[in-house]
């Protein structure tokens, strides 16, 4: 998962379903999966595991980046 792509929550999770932006990855390198989501229907900012969200859809930036490499 990577900045910018849209995510929800899983159903187990406070606030499951509701949708969110991957806003800042800390720990890249790391195997720390934990990244900082905003809330699209408040804009509220928290910390949330990668292996709590559910990817809607991946950033369009890093897709036309990966084609434009392949060419």
């Amino acid at each position: 998962m990577k900045v910018g792509d849209l995510v929800s929550l899983k159903d187990y999770c406070r606030g499951a379903g509701r949708l969110a932006i991957i806003v800042d990855v800390p720990f890249p390198d790391e195997k720390r999966e934990a990244v900082k989501i905003n809330y699209v229907d408040t804009g509220d900012t928290v910390a949330a595991l990668t292996s709590n969200l559910v990817m809607v859809n991946e950033n369009k930036n890093e897709n036309e980046k990966k084609k434009n490499k392949s060419r």
